[in-house]
Formats: C-alpha cells, structure tokens, sequence
C-alpha cells in the first residue's frame, strides 16, 4: 500500500510539472502574457485579447485556469453590458424585456463614444516629431488610446454602424438583446433576437435555434466592422468570439471612407441574411440522420460476422437513410457502398 500511495504521488507532482511546463512554453511562444499577480492574457488566435486568471494551490501549482469574462467596467464600477435579461455571469444591467431605443441600449451597454484619430508623436534628439502616415485611434470620452492605423483609416463611429439594426427592431417588431464594451473598447457588440425560432428536424432530434442578428466593431486597427446571423447571444468576450465563429452568415467592411456606402448596401442585404437562417435550418435537418446512422455502421462488421439475422437489413436501412440525407442537403450520391457480406469479410 505505502508504494501504491508513492507511485501515485510521483504521478501527481508529474502532471503537476507537466502543466506547469506546458503553461510556460505558450508563454515562451508569445501565445500569453502576464498582466500582473496571477492574470494573464492571451495574444494569439481566437482568445486574442482575452484574459483569465491562474489559480495555484498552497504548493504554488497551478490548480485551475479560470477565464475572465472580459468586460469593461465603468469609472462606477458597473459592467459596461446592457441585456434584456440575466445573463449566466449575473453582470451588466438589465432592461426587463429589453428596449427597442438604440439610444438608451448604447448608452446602458456603455457604447455611447466616438472614436476619434490623432497623429502619432515620438521624441527624437530631444524633439517631439509627428508621423506623417501613422496615426492613433483614441476614445472621444476618456482620450483611452485604442489603436495604431494608417493615413486612409477612418473609424466607423458606434452609432453609426448600429442605427441600420433599428430598422429591423421596427419591422419585426424585436427587442435590442444585449450591448458591451471588451478590451477598453477596442471590440462592441450589440444584438438583437429575430422573431422565429428555428427548428432542427422537427421529428427527429428536434433542436431549437434561437437566432441572433449581432454586429461587432473593432476600432483598434487590428481588425473590422461586421454583422453576423448567429445562434449566440453575446454577452462577454467569448460568447462574441463564438457569435461569430459560428454564423450562418457574415458581413464585413474596413474602416475606411468608403464604408458609409458599404454599410448601407449591408442594409439592403440583411433581409437576406435573415431568409438564410431558415435555408440553414432546412439543411440541418436533412443532415440530422447522418450522425446517427454513422453511429449505427460502426458495430455492423462484427454483428455480420456472428450471424446477426437483423444485421442485413439493418445495413440496408442506413445506407439508405444516410444516401437520402446526403441527397437532401445537395450532396452528390454515389453507389460506392460495400455490399453485406464483403462487410461480414472484414
């Protein structure tokens, strides 16, 4: 027993090493940096920007890597995040049942500031210069620097990009969902919840979508102004990540002079958008039976080869339903499938 209880403790202190090790090496690669104390932040990828903290436990291993939920917070001290109801962090302020203003959900969600360009200065032999074709982008509200941006950069404002979305909150008669600042501003978001749920094979799995129309502006340099259809809900920093790394439909722009003209051909367009959520759903549900007919082929060798009376026709069944659905969702079909008994070969 006393060596079972070593063993398993050199496994333990391995492991913990093993983290730490790891830990470190994305460090190293400049995939993370220390903030401070035991908070990091991430560089690279799609958890670019976002933070989250290390616990340790009293043996100064790492215990637990807990993410931050990346919000801003006010001079007050609130979340910069409106929502029309509770959101699982319990943070932000809430409008029961949202509000159809654009006025009041930028301004509760803390999105009411310009963005504004300021030439980029550096001191040289005791000399303050300016440079010709860089530039920083600064928070009208607080001069909280954003950004570094070329000459041609002209930032899309807030208020600006988001009006547009008012016009659906009128014609389908919708609520904004949810407004938040993350990183000082350098990303927005705000979102509204279209009227239909959407439902995945209705007789089958019977999944329902709740679909979002949620916009997103980046005035840092690093990145655009876009809309996107998705099934999240934006809330916090990686709830906007996955907004739109999961949308059915994207639409972006680059701030530049050109965009105004842009932004409003988006307008035009997004009754389109909103027609493909339902193409989506239609083809979903043509594709729901693959998952689990897969499932079903993979114990058909063995059940062949014990002389399973029902194998065969259970064979002929899948086949047929995953033929059909690949069929529906425009797949070319081919009759390239082995037959029963070459199954039952191996």
């Amino acid at each position: 027993m006393n060596a079972a209880f070593a063993d398993e403790k050199v496994r333990r202190i391995d492991v913990a090493r093993s983290r730490e090790r790891a830990f470190q090496a994305r460090i190293d690669r400049g995939e993370v940096r220390m903030l401070g104390g035991d908070r990091y932040e991430v560089l690279t990828g799609w958890e670019r920007g976002e933070t989250f903290t290390v616990s340790r436990n009293a043996r100064g291993e790492i215990d637990a890597v807990l993410a931050n939920h990346g919000l801003d917070a006010r001079a007050d001290g609130t979340i910069a995040l409106s929502a029309s109801s509770l959101a699982w962090h319990g943070l932000g302020r809430i409008i029961p049942g949202g509000t159809t203003g654009i006025d009041e959900v930028l301004s509760k969600g803390g999105l009411d500031f310009t963005v504004t360009t300021v030439p980029a200065l550096y001191q040289w032999d005791g000399e303050l210069r300016e440079h010709a074709d860089e530039f920083h982008t600064v928070r009208g509200d607080t001069g909280a620097p954003l950004g570094v941006v070329g000459r041609r950069y002209q930032p899309i404002q807030n208020g600006q990009g988001f009006e547009f979305l008012q016009e659906l909150v009128g014609r389908f008669d919708v609520v904004w969902e949810s407004a938040g600042v993350i990183r000082g501003g350098r990303r927005v978001f705000i979102s509204i919840r279209l009227p239909e749920t959407v439902t995945v094979d209705a007789d089958g799995v019977n999944d329902a979508i709740v679909p979002y129309v949620a916009m997103m502006n980046d005035p840092s340099g690093q990145g655009q102004f876009q809309r996107v259809v998705t099934p999240w809900r934006p809330v916090r920093a990686d709830t906007e990540r996955f907004a739109v790394r999961d949308a059915v439909t994207r639409w972006a722009v680059r701030h530049t002079a050109g965009a105004t003209s842009q932004i409003e051909e988006a307008r035009r367009t997004l009754g389109l958008s909103v027609q493909y959520f339902e193409s989506f759903a239609a083809e979903e549900t043509a594709l729901a039976p693959l998952g689990a007919g897969i499932d079903s082929l993979k114990n058909l060798p063995s059940r062949l080869r014990n002389g399973d009376s029902e194998a065969v026709s259970s064979f002929n069944d899948v086949i047929g339903d995953v033929k059909h659905a690949g069929a529906g969702a425009g797949a070319q079909v081919r009759d390239q499938v082995p037959s029963a008994s070459e199954l039952a070969k191996g």
